[in-house]
């Protein structure tokens, strides 16, 4: 084995593309200028690296390596950057960056750290690891050069993933032939036009796989989830929607005025709102039981979930007529647990070194002393409609108190 080194001004590129059959691939922000590849691979591996440069797009191929190479791949974390990422099987890490992340996993593990941006992700059998997470706005996807254009791996086109058929093999193992039909049938697998609907902060489809967003802020969420679970804790959560087939939702996290539709068909939803949210809730299973600290109220089988056995709504809070979340809960087979805790919110970048680009819930708190700062700081872009809004509501309770 030798150690690779290749570099490139990041002046020149907008655009990063990996095509890989089987690594380990690391992504890393730096405070160096320049874009730097890592490798260990052998003589003959290297020799089998292709790599392209043209029309601001960087890309890496590397379908033709069938060992666990590791590839690590450092980037200015100053810079916006646009990441296509598509490999059969390996381990993927990305800390210190910002910028979109598209991701298209076969088998093995995603994790994301101390990251912001959009983040969307198409797993197959992979555990997805997010922490430190904030959403940002990022810019439009450059356009791929004529030569990349058939084998794009962006979500965002007709097709989701390269059509080759040599970017298939060994794709996901046992899971590669389902995994390749619903892909390709992009209107089944992805649903009608959901991915390209909206930018979401994090779109995440796993067949198999558990996911946990730890200590992040986002403004929408989607999950999909064959057979997996998903944990959600501390951070601040705006509009989330969930579709688990088999598998728990646990969340506890605080919330902004945002609505959450959660639903899985076989698992236990729990929930730990924050006390001080002012929330309305309409919950359903078929088979399972609904247990809550909060005061609830039975409902004949009517609305939305007239097909559950059990349903019951409740608020959270005060409802006074201005905005207000609103949670669809539901599962089939499985018990719904709503619990109330105090305020959590740690989303930060836990490396110092990032501390300005991403900052916490209680540096918020203390930088206001009156909501005319609040509307002056939203007014000038300074803190997000979320934060403003939470600032404001944190006022307004210390003042009734």
């Amino acid at each position: 084995m030798s150690q690779i080194e290749h570099y490139w001004p990041c002046e020149d590129y907008a655009g990063i593309r990996v095509n890989a059959s089987r690594c380990n691939i690391q992504i890393e922000g730096t405070s160096d200028n320049r874009i730097k590849f890592e490798s260990n691979l052998d003589n003959k591996s290297s020799r089998e690296l292709s790599i392209d440069s043209s029309e601001r797009w960087l890309s890496f191929d590397l379908l033709r390596l069938h060992n666990d190479s590791k590839i690590n791949l450092k980037l200015p974390e100053s810079k916006l950057w646009t990441m296509l990422i598509s490999i059969s099987k390996g381990d993927i890490t990305i800390r210190n960056t910002q910028g979109r992340w598209q991701v298209i996993q076969g088998n093995g593990s995603l994790q994301i750290e101390n990251c912001r941006g959009v983040l969307t992700a198409l797993t197959g059998k992979s555990e997805i690891k997010i922490k430190y997470f904030q959403q940002i706005a990022v810019p439009e996807i450059p356009p791929l050069a004529r030569k990349l254009e058939y084998s794009e791996n962006s979500v965002d086109g007709k097709d989701a993933i390269p059509l080759k058929e040599v970017d298939w093999k060994n794709w996901g193992e046992e899971l590669g032939d389902k995994f390749k039909g619903w892909v390709l049938n992009s209107n089944r697998f992805w649903g009608s036009g959901s991915a390209n609907s909206k930018d979401w902060g994090l779109y995440l489809k796993v067949i198999r796989g558990d996911i946990q967003i730890e200590n992040s802020q986002f403004h929408d969420c989607s999950v999909t989830s064959y057979k997996g679970s998903l944990k959600i804790e501390k951070g601040l959560a705006g509009y989330l929607e969930t579709n688990l087939k088999r598998g728990n939702i646990e969340i506890a996290t605080s919330l902004s005025v945002a609505d959450w539709d959660l639903k899985t068909h076989r698992g236990d939803i729990r929930l730990k709102l924050d006390s001080k949210a002012s929330v309305r809730m309409d919950m359903a299973t078929r088979f399972g039981d609904i247990h809550s600290e909060i005061p609830l109220v039975r409902v004949a089988r009517q609305g939305p979930c007239s097909f559950h056995s059990n349903r019951m709504v409740g608020i959270l809070g005060q409802d006074n007529g201005e905005k207000i979340a609103v949670l669809h809960i539901s599962t089939i087979h499985g018990d719904i647990e709503i619990k109330s805790q105090p305020s959590d919110i740690e989303f930060a970048y836990a490396d110092s070194t990032h501390s300005s680009a991403l900052n916490n819930y209680t540096t918020f708190k203390e930088r206001y002393k009156t909501s005319m700062e609040v509307l002056q700081a939203l007014s000038e872009k300074r803190i997000s409609i979320e934060e403003a809004d939470r600032v404001l509501r944190e006022m307004s309770s210390k003042v009734s108190e």
